[in-house]
């Protein structure tokens, strides 16, 4: 507890932020995430997603230039969690963090909770199993990212053409976290809406997992580029998504025929895939992360405020 306040005064965080901070750190601990793995050299960084009434109490940016540095719960936040690291988990730069590229803090992204109750979507937090309403941290760690702006479109069958698109785009070599280059099934994308996408997707009838279903079918790879990326360019042989399949280890979605231009699945299941929201309420703007599967695996935490406890 004294090296978390001590990490989060350097980081330039409040006293009331305390309480997530120390979620933060249980989340860090918790082996399921696997915090071991954060000097791998791809040099992935942790996405830390905020929800619950904590985001307004204390004046988290979940609007306009979320993820943008500036915003002092945000950035601070952002920043205790790479202090961290170093200085209680033991990533130091150049010795245990072999990190061969990286970025800087990653700012938290704290969702807009008004936005997900207008629409009947569940939040992050819930989505991985937490009771709604409660104030908790949710860590996944993140190989890349990218926006898309100008999603365009009335309806779903419009939209999520380009969105699943985008999704898709983001992994690459990531996919031997799917289909046994390093393990099975333990990729997790990420997708954050702005609440005008949201809205617009659920006053058509589509709930979250609509959404991931849509994207679960559409935001594929060909089979013959996850067999290159494992067999060839990123040398995790599997010899092939058949062999895979025939083995027992991959679902049957990825051996649906013999044609090298079949396009396979990403992830096993439509809720492997995350889906945000958060962001610009009037921009009809999305961004897409690429996961780094075992090695950050998504673990949430419930942040317990202690008696007497005031935003400040």
């Amino acid at each position: 507890v004294w090296a978390t306040a001590v990490n989060g005064v350097m980081a330039g965080c409040r006293p009331e932020y305390m309480p997530i901070l120390v979620a933060l750190v249980e989340a860090m601990a918790d082996p399921v995430y696997g915090v071991e793995h954060s000097g791998n050299t791809p040099g992935a960084e942790t996405l830390i997603v905020l929800n619950g009434p904590i985001i307004r109490q204390l004046g988290f940016n979940f609007e306009q230039g979320v993820l943008r540095d500036g915003f002092q719960p945000n950035t601070s936040v952002g920043r205790f969690w790479r202090l961290a690291l170093r200085n209680m988990a033991g990533f130091l730069p150049h010795k245990t963090d072999k990190g061969c590229f990286g970025n800087t803090f990653r700012v938290v992204l704290a969702e807009n909770e008004d936005a997900l109750v207008g629409i009947g979507w569940l939040n992050c937090a819930a989505d991985m199993g937490l009771a709604p309403g409660t104030n908790a941290v949710t860590i996944t760690r993140m190989t890349g990212g990218g926006v898309f702006p100008s999603v365009t479109g009335s309806t779903p069958q419009e939209m999520m053409p380009y969105i699943a698109d985008a999704v898709a785009a983001q992994t690459g070599w990531e996919i031997v976290f799917t289909v046994g280059g390093l393990t099975y099934g333990t990729l997790r994308p990420a997708l954050v809406l702005t609440p005008i996408l949201a809205e617009t997707l659920a006053q058509a009838g589509w709930s979250k997992r609509d959404v991931k279903q849509y994207l679960y079918d559409h935001a594929r790879m060909a089979a013959w580029r996850g067999e290159k990326l494992c067999d060839e360019w990123a040398d995790f042989p599997i010899g092939s998504l058949s062999h895979q399949v025939n083995l027992g280890k991959l679902p049957r979605a990825f051996a649906e025929s013999d044609d090298p231009q079949r396009m396979v699945p990403i992830v096993f299941d439509p809720d492997d895939f995350m889906v945000l929201v958060s962001g610009d309420p009037l921009r009809t703007n999305a961004y897409a992360f690429a996961h780094n599967g075992y090695l950050g695996f998504p673990v949430a935490k419930a942040i317990e405020l202690p008696e007497g406890w005031t935003p400040g």
